[in-house]
């Protein structure tokens, strides 16, 4: 692009509403993570320090790996990657979806690309061994696909891959990133990277996850503020304060470049440093001067390489370059400027469509490519003419073979295409236009230019164009309004011819406004006096302090801002507008030292002197010294100064005296004529010496092609011997990776098999011992020596197996054999399990025979065996029926009762619904609730009665109790169900309470008629008594002694009849109904009968002790005479010794056991039963009184 202030995106041809569309959209980030040659360690430490779910709130991150991988060898790198981070990595297949938190690999010898979010796996374009640019390719993919959601990533690699994707990326918006090349293991392709300028972060790996992470955040953060139109509002005055800093820092004025394309340009700064203010991004450009740098560089950004459009360069071949050669013989000259030539790929693309044409030319004129951009940097690198590998996607395997010179990883611009192109840093528009142009390029330059700029350039381009020439633009670029310049030869490819236009149009230059005019007027309108003085002074004095003579100050492009002494005889302004480059005022001889010498001073920095000069001045001739060298200004001046002397060497000399001198004859001519005739000699053997030189030559010639060709096949050979060696310095780490995990598998597998305590034996196919684990040696009695024997050569130590045989059969079968074998010398029993040997490839090597130990095993088979050996017997000999039933409530066993009982053959019992059996008689709705639902719960029930008419049987009341067996967690649930058949019981208890209610009313009746006896007794024998007492009473002493005997006699009967009485009316009270059951306190209850009872003990002398009495739930009154009967007993029939009487009380279950013990008479224990009958008695009466009731 040419080198005026607002073309930065040189070569580019995405235009701002391209740019839109490729604007980043709120979502998930895609990270390309592109390495070559060491690479696998730079994935491993950057995963590890990677969070498992780096996921921003505006959607996450997905990885996608493009390494350089050998094309026939399966790749381990996915494998290898999964130790190292807890998302899923998996290889890319034919079509996959990016998503978040995962990491996609690509596979070996395939190309990969992204469209539409979708990651797509291609054949290679090339073929194997050869370099690919992978990285490049997917690249460029990721920009144009995901635009600012981009972010591409660098680590260790040979070669330039890599390079050309990161400026697609970064064209786009995204974000780049590369490892440090001192931690790398090879750093040529992070330095290629690097060289661009266009790296964002150059870190060490480990510190990439977090910077990746923070700049996720940010980005989503800026999302939700406001967008490029409330950028634009928000910086406001900035704009102009930042076109100042640049065009101070630059000598470039950006004030005429299209403020959306700024804005954006800034944005991306801004986005860069995470900046979110534009005030704050102004401080940070005012306080670095390498901030300033880095947005010029990023204002330059653009996307070009070879061809770029190749079907406008097609059209342009046919239709343009052969009119450019029309007419013209071998004295002509061809002239084509490409302004914004960027790093040189569209100047070298024009220059290879002329040579190509020239090739096709019997005689051809002189071809001059003038190429001009306003970035040194890219200039320097096009002139070097050094390009990546990528190029060969652009560039045609016979252009690449015709012009350009593979080095390594580079092509080299050959020198034929090379002495073509001349580069310079040139703006057109502040600097003279080259003139009398053929064909003048300008791609992609006009759409970042403001309309009012575009409409001065084109008059401008128009006068600089021969009549007839061409003009070729990019493809959004058109005329603006100016068809009355140039008439249209491609619409669509915009290529333009010039029109002869009468009068020819008005041409402005410079094209800046007046007060940019000249564009890096440090000192003059833009600067006060006083700093203008300060700069004049700093320079007087650095001139008066080392020289005398005159000089200059300028800038690095040639403007002067300060003049020094007698300048006149060097300089001369020249006509027209006010111009203040140096080079446009030089005098003859003086202009091309002078720009030489002012460019070696810029770029190396140093002091530059050029000596013998001759600067013509008003008909004479000056020899003078030309002394460059940098100026130190003031700290707060940002741009470089250079003071220019022009220091006079010796007096100067007429123009004509010089010429005379150089025509006036010398004194030796006559030696010179008598020379001449042996010159004449000698030029005639020179002439045959020069002959014979030229046949060698062309033989040395001919041999040098055959070098040549030799050197390109072996440059070939050379980089497909490169590309293997990064491939198989990949697979090394793979299988460096792949060994270290074999040997932590075979530790773990070694470490497995001695825990497990299984003796395991390894057979290879002909039987010999391959390996065994330590436990074989017990078994086998092996050795470390016995491997490679044969396993027939050892003793058979086990009974019941052949271990030849098992293994030759399982050889022959390749089916697991498995055999329970005893040890002949103890009663140790193994499980012999033989099966085949298979390798990872699924081949036969062998076979592999294991012991596992089941002596325990065994003998718990065998109690268990014989336990249930001993329930099954015990369910059998149980006489009532038992039912074993499953989950699902089918019979797994019951025994001979239940089929006798219920009259149902064994065989229609087994595995049948229990609601099933007797046709559905046992369909039973309470029973069916307690085996679904109560048992379920409880696991248990018992003693619940069920009363059901069976067919076969009739009607049944059984007692059922069942229980829930589960002995495991796991183990499948039985229910044991016990069935009692009640039925006869049922009957009799039936019976027994018939009878009792009849006992019960036969009670009634006979308390009734005690009540009604006793009232009818008690009332004659009252009288009966009351007549004897009165009998007695008055005739008291006139009645003999056997009157008086038969008086007391009847009192006797009367006293005795009415104490049985009475005693007769208490038995029927104790057997009526009791009162409801109270708390009885036994000590309270005893002291009471003791205290009624107190006059009779007290009488009997009678000692009476007690236990601790409890608290029971009883009748208090009855308790009461129970007690009372028995102390006044214990009084009634005592001994000759005073009565002793003791009370204990015993807890029976859920009863109380009372002991009443005295020192009386006893009972004979024949006679006890009889004590609780009525009306007996075991004395007389006239021994011990009482009724014996």
């Amino acid at each position: 692009m040419s080198g005026e202030e607002a073309q930065s995106p040189r070569g580019a041809t995405v235009t701002d509403e391209r740019q839109s569309r490729a604007a980043p959209q709120p979502g998930c980030l895609v990270v390309g993570v592109g390495a070559s040659a060491g690479g696998l360690g730079a994935f491993e430490e950057f995963f590890t320090h990677m969070p498992p779910h780096p996921s921003a709130p505006g959607g996450g991150m997905a990885f996608v790996i493009v390494q350089h991988l050998a094309p026939d060898h399966a790749s381990l790198l996915p494998e290898l990657l999964a130790k190292y981070t807890r998302m899923p990595v998996r290889q890319v297949a034919t079509e996959t979806p990016v998503a978040p938190d995962h990491v996609y690999v690509i596979p070996p010898d395939a190309a990969l690309t992204i469209k539409g979010g979708i990651l797509r796996v291609e054949s290679p374009p090339i073929e194997p061994h050869t370099r690919r640019a992978s990285i490049d390719g997917f690249f460029r993919s990721l920009a144009a696909d995901q635009g600012g959601n981009a972010v591409c990533i660098l680590f260790s690699g040979a070669g330039t891959d890599g390079t050309l994707g990161l400026q697609a990326v970064k064209e786009y918006g995204g974000m780049a990133m590369a490892q440090t090349p001192e931690s790398a293991q090879y750093d040529s392709l992070l330095r290629s990277a690097i060289a661009t300028g266009l790296v964002d972060h150059i870190l060490p790996v480990a510190r990439m996850p977090a910077k990746l992470i923070e700049y996720a955040t940010y980005l989503t953060a800026r999302r939700e503020t406001p967008g490029a139109e409330d950028l634009r509002q928000e910086a406001g005055n900035a704009l102009s304060t930042i076109h100042t800093l640049l065009r101070r820092h630059t000598g470039h004025d950006f004030s005429q470049y299209k403020e959306s394309t700024i804005i954006r340009r800034l944005r991306r700064r801004m986005q860069a440093l995470q900046l979110d203010a534009v005030d704050t991004y102004v401080t940070r450009l005012r306080q670095d001067s390498t901030e300033l740098a880095f947005l010029f560089k990023d204002l330059l950004i653009g996307v070009t390489h070879f061809f770029r459009d190749a079907e406008a360069f097609a059209v342009l071949a046919e239709q343009v370059i052969p009119q450019l050669f029309a007419d013209k013989g071998a004295d002509g000259q061809i002239r084509v400027c490409v302004a914004g030539c960027a790093t040189g790929e569209e100047a070298y693309s024009l220059a290879m469509l002329l040579c190509e044409h020239m090739d096709r030319l019997d005689s051809a004129p002189r071809v001059q490519v003038f190429a001009t951009d306003i970035d040194d940097r890219a200039v320097e690198t096009a002139r070097r003419g050094c390009y990546p590998a990528g190029i060969a996607e652009y560039v045609t395997a016979e252009r690449l073979e015709r012009f350009f010179v593979k080095q390594d990883t580079t092509y080299q611009v050959k020198k034929e295409l090379r002495e073509l192109c001349i580069f310079s840093v040139h703006s057109f528009i502040k600097d003279p236009p080259f003139l009398r142009l053929d064909l003048l390029s300008c791609r992609n330059v006009l759409i970042y230019l403001g309309p009012i700029l575009q409409q001065k350039l084109l008059p401008l381009f128009h006068y600089a164009i021969r009549p007839g020439g061409y003009l070729f633009l990019g493809p959004s670029e058109a005329l603006s309004g100016r068809d009355d310049l140039f008439r249209t030869l491609d619409q669509k490819h915009r290529i333009f011819q010039k029109k002869e236009v009468v009068p020819r149009p008005r041409v402005e230059f410079p094209l800046a406004d007046g007060q940019l005019l000249p564009s890096r007027r440090l000192d003059g309108l833009r600067h006060t006096a006083s700093e203008a003085q300060d700069i004049g002074t700093l320079a007087q004095r650095a001139i008066l302090q080392d020289y005398a003579p005159a000089g200059v100050v300028l800038t690095a492009q040639g403007e002067v801002v300060y003049f020094s002494g007698r300048t006149g005889h060097y300089l001369e302004p020249p006509a027209g507008a006010p111009n203040v480059n140096i080079f446009n005022m030089a005098r003859e001889g003086l202009r091309l030292p002078l720009r030489t010498a002012l460019h070696q001073a810029v770029t190396r920095g140093e002091r530059v002197m050029h000596e013998q000069i001759l600067v013509k001045t008003n008909g004479d001739v000056q020899p003078i010294t030309l002394i460059v060298q940098p100026l130190t200004t003031k700290p707060d001046v940002e741009v470089t100064l250079y003071l220019v002397i022009f220091q006079e060497v010796g007096p100067a000399r007429s123009l004509t005296h010089t010429e005379a001198e150089a025509t006036a004859p010398s004194p030796e001519d006559e030696h010179i004529r008598r020379l001449e005739g042996k010159l004449q000699a000698t030029e005639a053997r020179l002439r045959s010496t020069i002959e014979e030189m030229e046949t060698a030559n062309e033989e040395l010639q001919s041999t040098n092609e055959e070098f040549q060709s030799t050197n390109e096949e072996l440059e070939t050979s050379k980089e497909e011997l490169q590309s293997l060696n990064e491939g198989l310095e990949t697979v090394n780490a793979e299988l460096r990776r792949k060994v270290e995990d074999l040997n932590h598998a075979n530790s773990d597998l070694q470490n497995l098999l001695n825990s497990t305590q299984i003796a395991t034996l390894f057979l290879d196919s002909e039987l010999r011992i391959r390996s065994f684990t330590a436990t074989t040696r017990a078994i086998m009695r092996l050795t470390p020596s016995d491997v490679a024997r044969p396993i027939a050569d050892f003793a058979q130590r086990f009974i019941g197996a052949d271990l030849v045989t098992e293994a030759q059969t399982v050889l022959g079968t390749l089916a697991t054999r498995e055999r329970y074998v005893r040890m002949q010398d103890a009663n140790t029993r193994y499980l012999m399990r033989v099966l085949p040997y298979r390798t990872v490839e699924n081949r036969i090597d062998g076979v592999v025979i294991a012991f596992l130990d089941v002596t325990d095993l065994k003998d718990a088979e065998e109690a268990a065996h014989a336990a249930q050996v001993y329930a099954e017997s015990l369910v059998a000999t149980i006489r009532e029926p038992l039912v074993v039933l499953d989950a699902t409530l089918r019979v797994r066993t019951a025994n001979h009762a239940f089929h006798h009982t219920f009259h149902i053959a064994p065989e229609d019992t087994e595995h049948a619904l229990l609601y099933d059996l007797s046709n559905g008689s046992w369909n039973i709705p309470d029973l069916r609730h307690l085996l679904e639902e109560v048992l379920q719960r409880n696991e248990v029930f018992a003693d619940f009665e069920v009363t059901h008419d069976f067919p076969a049987i009739g009607r049944k009341t059984m007692l059922l109790n069942a229980r829930l067996v589960k002995n495991q967690p796991d183990q499948e649930a039985l229910i044991l169900l016990a069935i009692e058949d009640i039925s006869e019981r049922k009957q009799a208890e039936t019976e027994l309470t018939r009878q009792m209610r009849e006992v019960e009313r036969v009670n009634e009746e006979l308390q009734q008629f005690s009540r009604i006896v006793s009232h009818d007794l008690n009332e004659p024998l009252r009288t009966m008594t009351t007549f004897v007492t009165l009998l007695a009473s008055r005739y008291q002493g006139t009645l003999d002694a056997t009157a008086q005997e038969y008086m007391a006699f009847v009192t006797d009967a009367a006293q005795r009849m009415q104490q049985m009485i009475t005693d007769l009316l208490a038995y029927t009270r104790m057997s009526g109904p009791t009162e409801a059951f109270t708390a009885v306190d036994g000590e309270a209850l005893l002291t009471q009968v003791l205290t009624e009872l107190r006059d009779t003990l007290a009488e009997a002398k009678a000692e009476v002790t007690h236990d601790p009495l409890p608290t029971m739930q009883g009748d208090e009154t009855r308790l009461g005479r129970v007690f009372q009967n028995l102390m006044s007993n214990a009084v009634k029939f005592r001994g000759q010794e005073p009565p002793r009487i003791h009370v204990s009380a015993q807890r029976d279950g859920p009863r109380w056991r009372f002991c009443v013990r005295d020192n009386g008479i006893g009972i004979d224990p024949d006679q006890a039963k009889r004590l609780f009958q009525v009306f007996q008695r075991l004395h007389a009466r006239r021994e011990y009184p009482g009724t014996g009731i």
